[in-house]
């Protein structure tokens, strides 16, 4: 019996880049959703704390996931 497949879809998040689209906006740049612009800027300025970072990777993040129904 398979539980999980490589395609099999097991979770969902949404996250409003709006915040980084109007940083990129106003530096006229792109921009990268990295631990360092996280920490610095989204975190504080957004209240932004739903991310968590591989500390190995620091391109790399967690989203935290609720059960479905079940309140932050």
């Amino acid at each position: 019996m398979d539980l999980f497949k490589s395609n099999d879809l097991i979770g969902q998040a949404v996250i409003d880049l709006e915040p980084m689209f109007e940083d990129a906006d106003l530096a006229k740049r792109p921009m990268a959703l990295s631990k360092d612009y996280y920490d610095d800027f989204l975190k504080k300025e957004k209240n932004w704390d739903s991310l968590t970072f591989v500390t190995d990777e620091p391109r790399q993040f967690w989203v935290n996931l609720t059960a479905k129904g079940e309140k932050g």
